[in-house]
Formats: C-alpha cells, structure tokens, sequence
C-alpha cells in the first residue's frame, strides 16, 4: 500500500495499491458491481447439435473450416469496466479505492476505484442504461481437421490454428464427410473458460 499524492491518485483514495508483474505479459481488469453470470449449463446439446449439422455448417461457412466454430456457453457482465494489458516486464500499475476494506480473497476493496494519472494503456467501457458489458466468457471451440484422401490413406491438410487454453483436452466428436469435396473432416472440440459454480449456488441466470 502506498501513498496516493505521491502516485497520481486523487486524495481522496482512502487507500492504494500498486499491482506490478515479472513476466513478459499481464494485465488488470477493474468491474463495477455487481457482476452477472449467465449461463448454459450443459453442453451436450451443443455437441450433439455441431455434430448433426456439420456438413451443412461446412457447406455455408467455409471459413470455418480454418477458424473453427466457437460456442458461447457463459458470461460475466457489468455496466463499467476499464482494462490494462502489457506485453512489457516489470510494468507497474497504480490503483486507488475508497474503501478500507479488502475481502478475503480478493486483489483489491470492493468499491469504486481511482486510477494513476502516471499510468499508460487504459481502455474504458461504459454500457449504456440498461445494458451490460461483456468482461469474461466460456464454451466449446470446435475445429474441423481436414482430411484428403489418397488411396486408402488419409493426408492431413487442415490449416486451422491449434489454440492453447490452460486446463483444456481436446476431446473427439467423429469423422464426417463433405460429399462436395470427397474430404473427410474429424471434428474436435476443447471446453474453455470451464464454468465451475459453488456447490449451493443456485442463480437464476444459470438455465
């Protein structure tokens, strides 16, 4: 904790901190509350449904075929949000609040929050009335794996990007066929942002 005069803050800060980062990258992310989750619990319909559909998601989105398919399975929300990211080591940002107090558990107080006049790389978001704005979000990342045929052979040739998320298995749906093409298409799919909720926790928001 530091003094806020003497980083940029507003007097009237009741306490500071000051968040700092060794690695290569990092980033703050600061929401208004409350913050809304919404969201589908199950994803085996949306399996079942990418699965049933592939050939014809194929045949009217073809850039699917090198970016994959992402579903939407949750998301957190707020009215206000400002963000910081740094691909820089060592940065240093500067944060005052007006509350005293920090829970447990918590990176800083739950209250309104001051920002360094000192620090750079800010981006603002403000919902208008009556609307939110979108801050985290979860679901499945489909890829379609192309296949060519050779003989009895089969010849990868995909050129989707491999997407690395923490924690994610890939997991295999099955082997489709685009009958335009002759190319066979192994469809894949990796939970991401996986939702875990309290056991207890019952929300409306949760369907």
């Amino acid at each position: 904790m530091i003094r806020g005069a003497a980083s940029g803050i507003p007097v009237e800060a009741a306490v500071v901190y000051r968040y700092s980062s060794e690695n290569e990258s990092g980033a703050i992310l600061m929401t208004e509350s409350p913050v809304w989750r919404e969201s589908l619990y199950y994803d085996q319909p949306f399996r079942e449904w990418v699965a049933r559909n592939s050939t014809t998601l194929l045949k009217a989105r073809p850039e699917i075929r090198e970016h994959g398919l992402w579903v939407v399975r949750w998301i957190y929300s707020t009215a206000r949000c400002s963000l910081n990211a740094w691909t820089a080591k060592e940065k240093q940002i500067t944060i005052g609040f007006k509350a005293k107090a920090v829970g447990a558990g918590e990176l800083g107080p739950d209250a309104d929050w001051y920002e360094s006049s000192a620090d750079s790389g800010w981006i603002h978001s403000q919902a208008e009335e009556g609307d939110r704005k979108v801050v985290f979000l979860g679901g499945l990342h489909f890829l379609f794996k192309r296949f060519s045929r050779s003989g009895q052979h089969l010849k990868d040739t995909s050129m989707a990007p491999k997407w690395t998320f923490r924690g994610a298995n890939d997991q295999n749906i099955g082997i489709i066929v685009d009958l335009d093409s002759d190319e066979s298409y192994e469809i894949t799919y990796t939970e991401v942002g996986k939702l875990e909720i309290p056991a207890g926790d019952i929300s409306d928001n949760d369907f």
